[in-house]
């Protein structure tokens, strides 16, 4: 019995698919083998071509950053690059992220385009290899979860001016970007040229998705059905409603297992292709042979994708404007791609951002006033506010409200509001907004910033990313996560700060959302209860969260919290799973009259807070991990310092 055979039979051996066949000595084990060992050491390799239209300092240069050389040609901006170094080990199943950093110091709007190529890689990797960018994405009238990339397709950045795109393991101010290899090898999109059933492969796209232990086939090994009951062309039908091509995906002109997507007269674009079950188990053996190899301690081998960036100033027809009129005038062109302010303007009503408009407002160091409950309100379009004020009348109503929009707040401080920054996106149709806020002050009345996002209506988040900003509520809370226990579904939420300082009256922060997160980073954040939490996952690195309070003992709140004057004050109540992680050396806990950190009740399951790093006011001992050898002492001015042990 060869080696593989025993090892598969082995481990399960009682294994059978949905069909009723007896499972083969291939398909009974991949998995298990796939993890023993490193399989595949995959070497990312950056080369770019970056063009930016400009017509001085231009000339060529070489960036390098950890031991990874990007060749930029014809570099005109004023920026740097950076691209996350060494090789990527990698096993089936496994992805991860590629870390970017782009800086664009000029004052213009910059596009960054990134784009992959796996040409130099073996044809089976590249069956197996996908790049993306984790967005939801709208495409020939089809909303899809992610963006592929290849070689002629790829995503766009925007940068604004002084502004920076930082996509990282911990924190990003846009999508990430991201590699997967997947798990089974069962079908593909492909871009190149079918003929009598043989194909001429030009790029691997995108990768078929079923589970293939509950799959059956044919006694030729033809796909039947993807799950024991859907078949072949309800399975395309799914696929053609998701995938971004105008066209269906044909069931009627297959070529040897090949469907055309978007294909011409001689046979070339886009096809689909469904593997059989000997395709499938050949594409597990293959696999296994590079696992057993690693775990026999043979050379990793190598493989190389290249990722390209372009960058380029945007060019943009500007509209210059002196009056409410003209204003309206110019926001309502779509020809018009900036409008810029010549004077401080008000207006009297809303001014509306519907689905499929792009509106790019430059004050000019001006001020926007008026007296409309929403000065903004954006539907499904897109916002992009910079340089100046924008001002309410009587500190009531939002600055800017959006409903699965795209929100763009660079150089601006909104006053004289309610609310700063609004996002209702259980309101919508779920769709999720993307609201970013830089170098901006946010002052409000009541709450700086509110974030609803669409619960369950939607498999993205909500996204909020503040950086390098200061927020701030005169009588509430400063950054609100709106989670109604009932109804709506408001949570649904991913919000990072960044580099900012958020000051609220009763709270700093209130993030009582279930299936969310926070990452909050090199922040400064108080109130009378610096971060209250009652839902999703938090990060707090490099942070000062201080609670201003005379402190109070907890209570269960139905809803809101117990205003304890706490640093970091966990409520459970909720029954919503909830992990708190809070680290990095210079992060300092502190509190007047509360506790630097407290969990209430601290036998709740559900909840978990773990403090690896910080100073604080006082002994967070039960809340170090009983793994990593950390500990909490007592320093000299009576503050207590977490650290591990030498």
């Amino acid at each position: 019995m060869s080696r593989v055979k025993w090892v598969r039979w082995e481990r399960k051996k009682n294994n059978r698919p949905a069909d009723g066949r007896a499972a083969t000595p291939l398909q009974a084990l991949r998995k298990s083998l796939y993890k023993q060992a490193a399989l595949l050491l995959l070497t990312v390799i950056l080369t770019g071509l970056l063009i930016f239209a400009v017509t001085t300092a231009w000339y060529s240069n070489v960036l390098q950053t950890t031991g990874l050389v990007f060749e930029a040609a014809a570099w005109g901006l004023d920026g740097e690059v950076k691209v996350s170094g060494g090789p990527i080990q990698a096993a089936p199943g496994d992805s991860g992220i590629i870390e970017l950093a782009i800086t664009n110091k000029s004052e213009d709007i910059v596009w960054a385009g990134v784009s992959v190529s796996k040409k130099e890689m073996d044809e089976e990797m590249q069956k197996r290899l996908y790049f993306y960018v984790d967005t939801a994405s709208d495409s020939n009238g089809e909303r899809m979860d992610r963006v592929y990339l290849t070689g002629t397709r790829g995503y766009t950045y925007s940068i604004l001016g002084g502004g920076s795109l930082s996509l990282t393991q911990t924190s990003h101010n846009d999508a990430q970007l991201k590699w997967e290899w997947v798990y089974d090898v069962v079908g593909y999109y492909l871009l190149g040229t079918v003929s009598n059933g043989t194909a001429a492969v030009e790029e691997y796209l995108r990768p078929v998705v079923y589970d293939y232990d509950a799959a059956t086939f044919d006694e030729k090994g033809s796909l039947l059905t993807v799950d024991g009951s859907t078949t072949v062309p309800v399975f395309l039908e799914q696929l053609s409603q998701e995938d971004g091509y105008a066209a269906a995906i044909r069931t009627d002109n297959a070529s040897g297992g090949y469907y055309p997507v978007e294909v011409d007269d001689t046979g070339h674009g886009v096809w689909v292709y469904l593997c059989s079950r000997g395709e499938i188990e050949y594409a597990s053996l293959y696999d296994t042979n590079l696992g057993e190899a690693a775990a026999a301690g043979e050379p990793l081998q190598q493989f190389k994708a290249t990722l390209h960036v372009t960058g380029q100033q945007r060019q943009l027809n500007t509209v210059a404007v002196e009056s409410a009129e003209e204003l309206m005038q110019a926001l309502a062109d779509n020809s018009c791609g900036q409008v810029r302010l010549t004077r401080d303007l008000a207006v009297s009503g809303s001014i509306a951002v519907t689905e499929g408009r792009e509106v790019l407002l430059d004050l000019n160091q001006h001020t926007l006033q008026s007296a409309a409950d929403a000065v903004f309100s954006v539907e499904g379009g897109s916002l992009t506010l910079m340089n100046g004020t924008l001002s309410g009348t009587t500190g009531q109503g939002f600055g800017v409200q959006t409903v699965g929009g795209e929100v763009n707040l660079s150089r601006m401080t909104v006053t004289g509001v309610s609310y700063a920054v609004v996002v209702q996106d259980q309101a919508g149709k779920g769709r999720d907004s993307k609201v970013r806020v830089s170098r901006c002050r946010l002052e409000a009345e009541q709450s700086a910033v509110l974030v609803r996002g669409n619960g369950a209506a939607s498999q993205q988040l909500t996204q909020l990313i503040v950086e390098n900003s200061t927020v701030i509520s005169k009588s509430y809370v400063g950054i609100i996560g709106d989670g109604a226990v009932t109804g709506s579904g408001t949570w649904g939420t991913d919000i990072q700060l960044l580099n900012s300082r958020v000051e609220g009256y009763w709270a700093g922060i209130y993030q009582p959302q279930k299936d969310s997160r926070m990452v909050i980073q090199n922040c400064e954040i108080t109130g009378y209860t610096g971060i209250a939490v009652k839902g999703g996952t938090m990060r707090i690195e490099d942070s000062a969260v201080t609670g201003t309070g005379k402190g109070a003992e907890p209570g269960f709140s139905a809803g809101g919290w117990t205003d304890t004057g706490d640093g970091v004050y966990v409520e459970t109540n909720y029954g919503w799973p909830i992990a708190v992680e809070i680290t990095g050396s210079s992060t300092v806990g502190a509190a007047d009259g509360g506790q630097a950190v407290r969990q209430y009740q601290t036998d709740a399951g559900h909840a978990v807070i773990a403090v690896t790093g910080g100073v604080y006011s006082g002994d967070v001992t039960a809340f170090l991990p009983q793994a990593g050898g950390y500990r909490c002492q007592r320093q000299a001015d009576g503050t207590y310092a977490v650290s591990t042990a030498e």
